[in-house]
């Protein structure tokens, strides 16, 4: 990835010459927000662009070069984002001298989809938001939170539980939706539960099986839930065909890049993981409001 595609940035770091190793990207009223680790993995790439247009983003290769900027700068960052690709990059001690270094930063760890079975196998940095590479969408509302200087989930203190900043998000979310939602899938317990979550948003919910798609009207979204990812591709293209007026959204099975790309060019308008986070996939579809042509797309 080239600078211009997120942002003009002038490097800091003093003889270094690393491409990444860069900063001030935004304007100097903007948050600071210092990114740590694979600057240049290509999961990571549309946070990274998100980030360089939200907020005063620097980039450091690794937890070295992170401190001593922290140590040279005069920027305190509000949010430090730990990006890693495969477990054990970036190690809990290291972890442990940044927050040290930065007492008053939030923590975020992205993760690449090498990192899916680390709660299960591996050691997860305490104190730390998990974010996988695909729900980096969740850094937005993050961002706007800082800059506005809204509480958050995030902002809660550092011991607290993923469960924890859940319910917290739920009571704060009034926001209300519409549209028509057609969840297509052959699990009767993932429909019933999205259906009954699209419901307590204000979107109308129907359920669809592969078998009864032919009744299909007037939905604003498909939710697509991917029964066999050799057949997905075909599936997609078949139902962009079918339902132009339709916003199509993936959900599947630890999704890779190149299934992310590759359903995106059948017609698809995001791919998300499951387990679902409802959170993220309500901003997808408020991205995609019904009111916007699905021409827009390129389909």
């Amino acid at each position: 990835m080239g600078e211009s595609e997120i942002g003009s940035r002038k490097s800091e770091a003093s003889g270094s010459g690393h491409p990444w190793e860069s900063s001030d990207s935004g304007d100097s009223e903007s948050v600071v927000v210092l990114f740590v680790g694979g600057c240049d993995h290509d999961e990571f790439r549309p946070a990274l662009t998100t980030l360089g247009s939200q907020c005063r983003l620097a980039m450091r290769v690794d937890v070295a070069t992170a401190l001593d900027w922290l140590r040279a700068s005069e920027q305190s960052p509000a949010l430090i984002v730990l990006a890693q690709a495969r477990p054990g990059q970036i190690a809990a001690e290291d972890v442990d001298r940044l927050r040290a270094a930065a007492p008053l930063a939030r923590f975020a760890a992205l993760l690449g989809s090498w990192c899916e079975g680390e709660t299960r196998t591996g050691k997860p940095w305490p104190g730390v938001v998990r974010v996988y590479w695909h729900q980096w969408t969740r850094l937005a509302p993050e961002i706007a939170a800082l800059q506005a200087g809204r509480a958050s989930a995030w902002s809660l203190p550092a011991t607290a539980s993923d469960e924890e900043r859940l319910l917290w998000s739920a009571s704060q979310d009034d926001l209300k939706q519409q549209g028509l939602a057609a969840i297509v899938s052959d699990d009767f317990a993932l429909a019933h539960c999205l259906i009954d979550a699209c419901r307590l948003r204000g979107l109308a919910a129907v359920w669809f099986s592969r078998e009864r798609l032919g009744a299909l009207q007037g939905a604003d979204y498909l939710l697509w839930d991917v029964a066999s990812d050799g057949e997905a591709t075909d599936e997609l293209e078949r139902a962009a065909a079918a339902f132009p007026q339709s916003r199509i959204f993936v959900l599947a099975n630890f999704p890779r890049g190149e299934d992310q790309r590759r359903w995106q060019s059948a017609g698809a308008e995001a791919v998300l993981a499951k387990p679902l986070l409802l959170a993220d996939l309500f901003a997808r579809l408020e991205k995609a409001s019904p009111q916007d042509a699905p021409a827009a797309r390129g389909r």
